[in-house]
């Protein structure tokens, strides 16, 4: 009890200049100051050391962290020691996506989407699992198709869903007395598969009387053809023929047998194509001997069964 008044009449004699703590320490009582450190606003306090304060240095738009020897700071870059959890995301609200950059899209703020790569008109497509390619554009009139081989998209002149192939450019000319293919008239195949063929041939012959003769060939092994080829032995008030072509590059009988004439020819049917890689095409020869000439915009279609 002594003590303890002993300790309240020293009280007033105790310096206030400074705010600390009032200790007794052996029956001795003094006045520990605490040291507070001169701070700017918004500083965090903290322990620099041992019985020391210091305050830590503001950065806007930061984040509290500590060093690797666990001295706060306040950073905007996160350091390499930490480990971020991702977050279970709710249903967002919606809204225009913005500052964000994507590999191979590029989404602007008014929600369109870009593709690199590829000309104007071009068509990006699959060729294999989480590869894209991009299909130029076609010519005026084509239209999407799948290829022969089921592979990938195409353009083709399409006629009832079948494919054209047409002589351009140029004249095809032949003066040999074998079957030669139409230049332009002959197409990949699938092997081993049924195609319905249509074909539509201007023709002229030079001035001999032989005549043309027309072929239907499919390469591969064991292909089958059965085409109907419809004529004339030449120009206004010839003829008409109708012959059946029933073998793989076997020749017909001869058409246009009337000197320097000119003449369509319709040839149509079903051929199977061969074993292997095969080609089907539309070929003519010159009987004997003169020139046959198979006209631009003669066309042949086709497409499989």
């Amino acid at each position: 009890m002594k003590k303890l008044l002993l300790f309240l009449l020293l009280i007033p004699c105790l310096a206030h200049a400074q705010s600390g703590t009032l200790v007794m320490n052996a029956g001795v009582v003094s006045w520990v100051p605490v040291v507070v450190p001169t701070t700017t606003a918004n500083q965090i306090l903290y322990s620099s050391a041992a019985n020391t304060i210091a305050g830590i240095a503001v950065t806007n738009n930061g984040v509290l962290v500590t060093n690797g020897s666990g001295v706060p700071s306040f950073v905007t870059t996160l350091p390499s020691g930490i480990t971020l959890v991702a977050p279970v995301l709710g249903t967002p609200a919606s809204g225009a996506l913005t500052n964000c950059t994507f590999p191979t899209l590029n989404q602007n703020t008014t929600g369109t989407a870009n593709v690199a790569g590829g000309a104007a008109g071009s068509l990006p497509y699959q060729t294999a699992s989480a590869t894209t390619s991009v299909l130029a554009i076609g010519t005026a009139g084509q239209g999407l198709v799948v290829n022969a081989g089921a592979t990938a998209p195409a353009w083709a002149t399409n006629y009832g869903g079948m494919t054209a192939l047409k002589v351009v450019t140029s004249d095809f000319t032949s003066t040999t007395q074998s079957l030669v293919t139409i230049t332009g008239l002959s197409f990949t195949a699938v092997a081993s598969t049924n195609y319905w063929i249509d074909a539509w041939l201007d023709v002229t012959t030079s001035a001999v009387v032989t005549g043309v003769e027309f072929g239907v060939t499919s390469s591969g092994t064991s292909p089958a053809v059965f085409c109907t080829a419809q004529g004339g032995t030449g120009a206004t008030g010839a003829t008409s023929l109708t012959e059946i072509i029933i073998a793989s590059a076997t020749a017909t009988p001869a058409f246009l047998t009337v000197s320097a004439s000119e003449g369509f020819v319709h040839i149509f049917g079903v051929v199977k194509s061969g074993t292997g890689s095969p080609t089907i095409s539309l070929s003519a020869l010159k009987v004997t001997s003169g020139t046959v000439t198979v006209k631009v915009g003669s066309v042949l279609y086709y497409r499989a069964q």
